[in-house]
């Protein structure tokens, strides 16, 4: 391994020395050589008297001769001349040690960092290579130690090291979760120090207001862009510039391991799509915690939603782009890849939220031209309140998506508002029969038990005889005068469909549905 004059003082054992670099320039060079001495020297054998230099060169191609070649530090046991130091790197070894235990010293530090090197060249090559090769970083710089790609998800990470929730929320965040919370990336990126960290070449010893440990940040580049990123916390000891010139020399070792590994491709999509797979996938169900990564995005968990799922092209990179472009100019649309498991294909989903229902028809008009242009096709869910109802609603947008295998070759856009009778045909559990409740006689129903209000009730009534105003207010024993009212405001807090006789029929079946379930949990 190149290593640094740095890295030498750091594993210097050699009792009575103390080492002084001297016009340090963290340079790295691979070889250990002797100059010629006299023979003088050699019969003190002291430190004060001999006036021999050591050679550490990068290239192996050194003929001996009495000159000092230009790719060399120069180790000496005596202060070097102030007028020569200014030229190149000097270790200045003060003490009384003779010389042959300094160039003993010396060898045993290059065999110390060779070892690491041929692990870290093993490790390049293994299955698991880069998870072993950061337990060995970790344990070397003893402190913990991650890769992440471009968007921050964490590839491999050290799991040997003590609670990091201890120091900051957002360590223990991507121990746990493997990447960082979505609103911490934003703040990461439209922070100025990140932007010049970003354009460093070289690892940076550094902190920001989003942790409260100082930590190490190394750019790993694929065809000179940054791709990934090494991260080394100071939490167990303090980081010593030898340690970041061995970050940096085995960064070369990582960057081969990520670039040969199939597991490590650079990361596609945008940096929130971690967020919205969590929540699909429903390991982040706190509220709290997905109100903080909604609000970069400009949502909040009580707005409407609608989730669409387009037919997949795992491999056109190309077209997700193109697409996500798309429906972000459309309504604010995030879009990102899904997929449950490791052997099944990415589902293309994306995530609109809407300002009221009155614009989910707009929407549909819009996306039918967009998906016609791009010559794609795709089933849009039902529009409903709060964000983590994401991953039920994906599976009305897939079920609309397969319902487009048997319809016409020119429709290219499906609700699932237009199957559920379909879907009714094939209920057989629970889940599927839930999923068939319209999301309005949902909020309808919350809204009563928290308001102590009767929306629901009056509804079904008005449904069930027929939209006819007196036998429903007989029924209720309310006023007509009563009635008229509560439709008027049920139709201004949920923007209600009455004269369309699909929605009618919809909400009957979903009041039938809710009182069935409810009869059946006792």
């Amino acid at each position: 391994m190149d290593i640094s004059l740095e890295m030498i003082r750091d594993q210097w054992m050699l009792d009575g020395t103390v080492l002084h670099i001297v016009n340090g320039k963290h340079r790295f060079y691979r070889e250990l050589r002797m100059a010629a001495c006299s023979e003088n020297s050699a019969e003190t054998n002291r430190i004060e008297t001999v006036e021999a230099v050591l050679f550490i060169q990068q290239s192996c191609s050194w003929e001996c001769d009495n000159s000092i070649p230009e790719n060399c530090a120069v180790v000496t046991l005596k202060e070097p001349d102030a007028e020569v130091s200014a030229e190149r790197e000097y270790l200045w070894v003060e003490g009384t040690s003779d010389l042959y235990a300094v160039m003993n010293e010396l060898l045993s530090v290059f065999s110390y960092y060779n070892r690491i090197e041929r692990e870290l060249e093993r490790f390049t090559y293994m299955q698991h290579g880069l998870q072993e090769m950061i337990g060995l970083l970790s344990r070397v710089c003893g402190n913990p130690a991650y890769v992440t790609d471009e968007h921050f998800h964490a590839l491999a990470m050290e799991q040997a090291n003590p609670d990091l929730s201890v120091y900051s929320i957002n360590w223990k965040r991507i121990r746990e979760h493997g990447y960082l919370p979505f609103h911490v990336v934003d703040s990461i990126l439209q922070n100025e120090q990140w932007i010049d960290l970003r354009r460093s070449e070289k690892p940076i010893l550094t902190e920001t207001k989003e942790f409260s440990v100082p930590f190490v940040i190394s750019n790993l580049r694929k065809e000179g862009r940054v791709r990934w990123h090494l991260f080394i916390c100071e939490l167990e000891k303090y980081i010593t510039p030898a340690d970041l010139d061995l970050i940096e020399a085995a960064g070369t070792y990582i960057e081969k391991c990520l670039l040969t590994g199939y597991s490590y491709k650079a990361a596609e999509g945008h940096y929130y799509d971690y967020f919205l797979r969590d929540v699909m996938s429903g390991n982040l169900l706190g509220s709290q915690l997905i109100q903080e990564q909604l609000k970069p995005l400009g949502w909040t968990f009580e707005g409407l939603f609608c989730v669409m799922e387009l037919e997949n092209r795992e491999e056109d990179s190309l077209f997700f782009e193109l697409l996500s472009t798309q429906m972000e100019k459309l309504a604010g649309g995030k879009s990102f890849l899904y997929r449950e498991k490791e052997d099944v294909p990415y589902r293309f989903m994306t995530v609109f939220q809407l300002p009221s229902r009155q614009e989910y028809s707009q929407l549909l008009k819009k996306l039918e031209s967009v998906l016609s242009m791009m010559k794609c096709r795709g089933g849009i869910s039902d529009l409903y309140r709060r964000f983590n109802k994401l991953s039920s609603y994906e599976k009305q947008a897939g079920r609309a998506l397969a319902s487009l295998v048997n319809a016409d070759s020119s429709c290219c856009l499906k609700t699932f508002q237009s199957i559920v009778w379909e879907e009714l045909m094939q209920v057989q559990e629970k889940e599927n029969l839930e999923r068939l409740v319209d999301p309005l006689i949902i909020e309808m129903i919350e809204y009563d038990q928290l308001h102590h209000s009767e929306y629901a009730e009056t509804m079904q009534v008005f449904l069930e005889q027929e939209r006819n105003l007196i036998r429903t207010s007989k029924q209720l024993h309310i006023h007509r005068n009563t009635l008229v009212y509560r439709l008027e405001k049920m139709k201004e807090l949920f923007a209600i469909e009455l004269d369309d006789c699909e929605c009618r029929a919809r909400y009957i079946l979903s009041f039938q549905i809710y009182n069935y379930q409810r009869r059946m949990n006792g």
